[in-house]
Order: structure tokens, then sequence, then C-alpha cells
């Protein structure tokens, strides 16, 4: 019958999807459809080639109706503005977002399945069990249960990028938030300028274009609203998930100055990335670096 070949095709293509996805033990339960060192090609990122549809053909509209002899440094705008955000987006997706392998607190002597508390030479730590990645979890990180894997300071998943956000991948997805608000913007600014500098009689030849600008805008201008949420989330040391939540941040200095939240953000936003665990060579590193730390365990807490 039809119900019966519908339950075997999805079966099938089920069990496919199965094989396509690569589940890695090294990293608790993680999922993804690629990995390879510090790069990896997350489930969700699909979802990204659509949320790139808006900017491409508006900007495509906008280039077809505007020759290029008229106005270069409208062209030269479009194109260099739609290459960044392509470029952010790409980073945004790949990267590694922090990902917390396996292996890495072992030679701490954590107790496994119990919070554990532990004195470094300059705080007080906390790790907690995580149940799913059978490991434990450095201060400020958080399962995403769509990569199905610990990330450190993991802020949220984004499902019109596709990607997880956390510690590698914000500054990635701030320069995608704020080169398409730019290129948004910038479409409103060079339809405004075309219908000023248009006769009336051919007005009716841009509705396409100014249609195209104004939902252009629309998303453009959320994207900029969002950039600048994000820059007071770095000046306040926090994460979106932190925030919505009202977590503190146990890392956050008390009685910070304004030159201090500049300088963390200018180091959150430019600052030499640290290095992807997910690369075999660098998570020996940091096993070695944590295996000959002064930090010991206070206290273990049932988790």
């Amino acid at each position: 019958s039809k119900a019966t070949v519908s339950v075997l095709y999805w079966r099938k293509m089920g069990g496919l999807l199965s094989r396509i996805l690569i589940a890695d033990s090294q990293i608790g339960n993680a999922r993804w459809i690629f990995r390879r060192g510090g790069w990896m090609l997350p489930p969700g990122w699909w979802a990204s080639l659509l949320t790139f549809q808006l900017p491409l053909w508006s900007t495509v509209i906008m280039l077809t109706k505007t020759p290029v002899k008229n106005n270069r440094i409208m062209w030269w705008g479009c194109v260099t503005l739609l290459s960044m955000t392509f470029y952010f987006q790409v980073l945004s997706v790949v990267s590694d977002p922090g990902v917390v392998a396996r292996g890495c607190q072992d030679d701490m002597d954590l107790p496994k399945k119990h919070t554990a508390i532990v004195q470094t030479p300059v705080r007080q730590e906390v790790y907690h069990w995580c149940s799913i990645c059978q490991l434990h979890k450095p201060p400020r990180a958080y399962h995403c249960y769509t990569i199905n894997c610990c990330v450190e300071e993991y802020d949220h998943f984004c499902p019109a990028v596709g990607a997880c956000i956390g510690k590698r991948t914000l500054r990635y997805f701030i320069g995608y938030l704020m080169s398409s608000g730019l290129l948004s913007t910038w479409h409103g600014i060079n339809t405004v300028y075309l219908f000023v500098k248009t006769p009336k009689h051919q007005h009716a030849e841009l509705s396409t274009m100014c249609a195209t600008a104004s939902t252009s805008c629309g998303a453009g201008f959320w994207s900029l609203v969002m950039s600048g949420y994000y820059f007071y989330l770095i000046c306040m040391e926090s994460t979106k998930r932190e925030d919505l939540k009202g977590l503190p941040n146990p890392n956050a200095a008390e009685s910070p100055t304004v030159w201090y939240r500049l300088g963390v953000l200018f180091t959150t936003l430019f600052a030499p990335l640290p290095p992807s665990i997910l690369e075999e060579e660098q998570r020996k590193k940091l096993v070695h670096r944590q295996h000959s730390s002064n930090g010991h365990i206070l206290e273990a807490a049932a988790g």
C-alpha cells in the first residue's frame, strides 16, 4: 500500500541521514556532517543558504537596475558588503564554536558524575558534570542540544544561520550582523538617491527596487539592533543566555571602568582566537597545561 511505501521511504532516508552524520566519541556525543580539525559542518548548515538569499537577491536587483557606469560607488559598495556578509556567515557556520573535548579535565582528577569546586591560583572555578557528554564542563560552558556537545561561553544556537554561537564564533556572528545590516542600509540609501535623481515619469520602473530595499532595510535594521545588543553584552562580560536567564559571570570584574569595558570589547572582537581543542595537538597541550597547574579540588557535590 501507499502507507507502507511511505514508511519504508522515510525509514530509508533516516538510515541514510544517520550514515551521513558523523558521531565523534572524543567530543562527548557530538554529531555533525563533517569535521576536520577545528572546522566542522553542523547539521543545520543548510539554513545559512536560505538566509543568504535575501542579501544576495536584493543586491542582484540593485545592481541590475543600475548600470555600473552611472554609479560605481554603489556597485563596489554592494559587492564589498555582500562579500563581507558571505565571509562572516561562512565562518560562523564552519568554525569551531568552542567545543569542550573529552579528556581535557581528566588529569585534574575531578570526580565523575559530580560537580567539583576547584581552587586555581586566580579564583575558584566550578566544573559541572554533563551527563550527556560524560565530561566536566568548564565555567560558563553549556550543552548545545543541536550539535549535541558542550560549548565554552555558549551564547545560543542561531536557526537563521544554522550555527552554534560560542566563544570562538561570537566575533564572526557579530561581523555577519554588522555587514548584513550595513548592506541593507546601503541598499536603502542608494534607492533613495536613485529615486531622487530619476525623472518622475520613470518612477514606476523603480517599484521593484523600492520594494526590495524596504524588505532589506527592515532586516538590516534588526541586524544593527542586535549588533548593538551584543556590543553591550560583551562590555558587560556576559552572553545572551546569561543575560536572559539572569546568570552572573563568575569571572567578571567587580568594579570595571569604562576603559576596561572597551578593552574587553576590543579583545573579544580583535584579539587572536584561542586554539581549537578539536585538534588533537591542541587538546594534548591543554591536558598537559592543566596537569601542571596548581589547581586542587576543594569540594565535590552530588550532581
